[in-house]
């Protein structure tokens, strides 16, 4: 039987008889947040079994295998975690203690921060096609992003899914939350902007910006406070319950 439609999802299975197994269900709880306490190894207010099993989807692209890595307790964070994190949590046994748990991406390492460089340009494809393309800055590497709809903007910063060469999808903008002209101070955890001090995400981005409008990257030790830019912008995600500095751009 084809269980394609089910690629990158739970399900349980029975098995029959001569290594034959036959799908029970697929239908899972949806996404909720979930607070993880690590010393008592709790899970909101129920205690996680001892072969707690955990799973984290990294990616579900279209046409090639969904990639999932298993996960210890110790990996998990410490605290919140939320809602779109999480795809399933099932509980079992006589104290109802959780017993699996399934995450979307809980590391964010499939989607990337991503600076639009440049407006989407409209391109007529025929056949009654039409599609927008802008250039997308990650890393380093400059990567190509289509869509139907000119739903990215030059100069912002999203969250974006990579497919090989390219950015397939945009999950979500992340706004810029303070601009000023120069860094007050930093250190290897925080940064002081207009006399209020940020805390610095582990997985910190920064990117220099000339006035030519090309990218370089830039390491958090080679930020100069006696410098000023035309402008400095942070930009902050919660990670695990507490706000945090994910990417500054250096305008020159």
């Amino acid at each position: 039987k084809d269980y394609s439609n089910i690629k990158g999802k739970l399900a349980i299975f029975n098995f029959v008889s001569n290594g034959m197994v036959s799908l029970e269900r697929n239908e899972f709880s949806g996404m909720m947040g979930l607070t993880i306490d690590k010393e008592d190894k709790k899970v909101n207010e129920r205690f996680a079994a001892d072969n707690i099993k955990m799973f984290n989807l990294m990616s579900n692209n279209i046409n090639v295998d969904a990639e999932c890595q298993m996960l210890r307790w110790s990996d998990l964070p410490n605290g919140n975690i939320s809602w779109e994190k999480v795809i399933h949590m099932g509980v079992s046994g006589d104290f109802e203690d959780v017993v699996i748990i399934v995450f979307s991406d809980l590391f964010d390492d499939n989607y990337k921060l991503g600076y639009v460089k440049d407006n989407p340009v409209f391109r007529d494809l025929g056949a009654e096609k039409a599609m927008y393309t802008a250039s997308v800055y990650i890393n380093g590497s400059a990567y190509t992003y289509s869509s139907s709809t000119s739903n990215v903007n030059k100069g912002e910063v999203y969250r974006v899914s990579l497919t090989g060469t390219a950015a397939s999808r945009v999950v979500k903008k992340i706004d810029s939350v303070v601009e000023a002209s120069r860094i007050d101070a930093y250190d290897s955890r925080r940064i002081k902007l207009n006399g209020k001090v940020y805390r610095l995400s582990s997985k910190l981005k920064i990117d220099a910006i000339d006035k030519k409008n090309t990218l370089s990257a830039v390491d958090k030790d080679e930020l100069n406070i006696a410098k000023s830019y035309s402008s400095v912008k942070i930009y902050i995600e919660n990670e695990f319950g507490t706000d945090k500095v994910v990417y500054i751009t250096l305008q020159e």
